[in-house]
């Protein structure tokens, strides 16, 4: 889930004197715009590594969530410096990131539940099941919302629409109504894992593009393998307890 700010931090560091230039045109100037760069360097490579590492004796939780709020903040800045509120390409990766990351921050809750559960005692209870509450709408919201780029990349019309995929997306968007209601979640989601990653090699192959737009076609590329992270995440997880495979258990 991290790949695409990994990747956007290193196209800062190389390409700094460009990164530079556009953002003061766009009104970044007076050293604001070295700046931005290097908060957000900082910032991306930082919340990446604390994403992903696990501390033996550190709760999941207390690296997890951290790192979910200074990356949502990256994301905001760059929304703001790269003027992109209007963007419907960037909102809708937005939204699906933001999924993701409900999904991620569900499962270290989750993780550190478990391991403290038997140690809960009378008082904390409440305490424990308020968590678990809140843990299942977190799940059900992300689920949702990671579904946005899939309908976005995958019904873009305005784009070749060849017979892979039409038969992918038409498909798809059949995964995706049982994902939303929890019916065989986890194996729809890792289907719709494979579609997303088998469309972005075919519509995002920047290796092969020579064009003026190959770095914005590349970081299109990272956003939607971050994005296909949160899609192996539920394909593990599982929708959680408001679905119909809850139930049928």
């Amino acid at each position: 889930m991290v790949s695409t700010f990994l990747e956007d931090s290193l196209r800062m560091w190389f390409q700094w004197d460009r990164q530079v230039k556009y953002l003061e045109r766009n009104g970044l100037v007076g050293g604001l715009a070295q700046f931005f760069l290097m908060f957000n360097i900082i910032l991306q490579v930082g919340c990446s590594l604390l994403a992903i590492i696990r501390l033996r004796r550190v709760p999941a939780s207390y690296l997890t969530i951290p790192a979910v709020l200074g990356l949502t903040l990256v994301l905001l800045s760059q929304m703001v410096a790269y003027r992109l509120f209007f963007d419907p390409q960037f909102l809708v990766v937005f939204l699906s990131l933001i999924g993701g990351f409900l999904i991620l921050i569900t499962g270290a809750l989750e993780d550190q539940e478990k391991a403290r559960k038997a140690k809960v005692s009378e008082p904390l209870r409440a305490f424990s099941d308020t968590l678990e509450r809140s843990t299942t709408y977190m799940l059900l919201l992300g689920r949702i919302l990671l579904l946005g780029l899939y309908f976005n990349f995958a019904f873009d019309f305005k784009g070749d629409m060849g017979t892979f995929r039409l038969v992918t997306a038409f498909l798809g968007l059949g995964l995706c109504l049982f994902i939303v209601v929890g019916f065989r979640a986890k194996e729809s989601a890792a289907i719709l894992l494979v579609f997303l990653l088998a469309l972005n090699v075919v519509t995002k192959n920047w290796w092969e593009n020579n064009s003026s737009r190959n770095d914005f076609v590349k970081y299109e590329f990272f956003q939607v393998i971050s994005v296909a992270g949160g899609y192996l995440l539920l394909s593990f997880m599982g929708p959680g307890k408001i679905s119909i495979d809850k139930k049928k258990e």
